[in-house]
């Protein structure tokens, strides 16, 4: 197994437990998620990916040559999320 699967496995209880209580996902359960809190939440996500990129960016350059691997992963993921906005 490699890493990412065990930390995967290893964490999916205390992630699902987060997930099933969170307000938001409570809300969308129980049919009170407004359009206003819908719309918020757009908004966020659409500022949280807008600036992926850029953070990413600037995270691979303060990455130093030991840690090779995770900077080309870094900047792998600058690229997937490149023009999502």
């Amino acid at each position: 197994m490699n890493l990412s699967a065990f930390v995967l496995e290893a964490s999916e209880p205390d992630y699902k437990a987060a997930f099933d209580a969170h307000p938001v996902f409570l809300a969308l359960q129980d049919g009170s998620f407004s359009r206003t809190a819908y719309l918020a939440y757009l908004r966020e996500t659409f500022h949280l990916i807008r600036h992926t990129t850029s953070t990413f960016a600037r995270a691979i350059s303060h990455v130093s040559e030991a840690h090779r691997s995770f900077r080309g992963w870094l900047l792998d993921q600058a690229v997937d999320e490149h023009n999502h906005d």
